[in-house]
This record gives C-alpha cells, sequence and structure tokens, in this order.
C-alpha cells in the first residue's frame, strides 16, 4: 500500500514551483450587501426583544404590587440573562 500523504513544506521549498493561495469564492456585492443588511435586522431584533425582557422583568422584580411567584420567575430570568451575559464577555480571548 502507498502512503498518500503529501509534504507542502517540500513543496512550497522547491525552488522550480510557485506556490500562490486565492480564494475562488467571489460574492456578488448586491448578495454580499442583502447579507449584510438581513444579519443587521436579525441582530438589531434580537437585541431589542432581550432588553424588552430585561426592562420587563426589572419592572416586575421592583415593583411593589408584583406577586411572589411572578417576582421569583422575574428573578430567575434576570439571573440568568445576567449569567450568559457575563459568561460570553468572561469566555472572551483576552487581547495580550
Amino acid at each position: 500500500m502507498t502512503n498518500n500523504t503529501i509534504d507542502l513544506n517540500e513543496i512550497a521549498n522547491n525552488s522550480n514551483l510557485e506556490v500562490s493561495i486565492r480564494s475562488e469564492k467571489g460574492e456578488d456585492p448586491k448578495d454580499a450587501r442583502q447579507r449584510r443588511l438581513k444579519d443587521m435586522v436579525l441582530f438589531l431584533t434580537v437585541i431589542i426583544m432581550v432588553l424588552c425582557a430585561f426592562a420587563y422583568c426589572s419592572y416586575l422584580v421592583f415593583t411593589p404590587q408584583t406577586s411572589e411567584d411572578s417576582r421569583k420567575w422575574a428573578m430567575a430570568t434576570l439571573t440568568s440573562m445576567i449569567s450568559g451575559l457575563l459568561g460570553y464577555v468572561i469566555g472572551q480571548k483576552m487581547p495580550g
């Protein structure tokens, strides 16, 4: 059985060869613009929904007329949202 591996270092160091890397996938500018717009709309929609949920839960926690069950539910939701945000921020690779 033959060895089917290729040593890329040997190919790159060969003086008789010229090695280049290029991307074959070119995205049409109109398609790229539409994709970026779609991503931005989705991102903003999610941000608005999360902020609304955070505001509503905060309102329930700090309003004296809120029932104890609703306050517990709102506090658990706020805790989950804050924990997720902190986990995301702390989990990011720190520069340096």
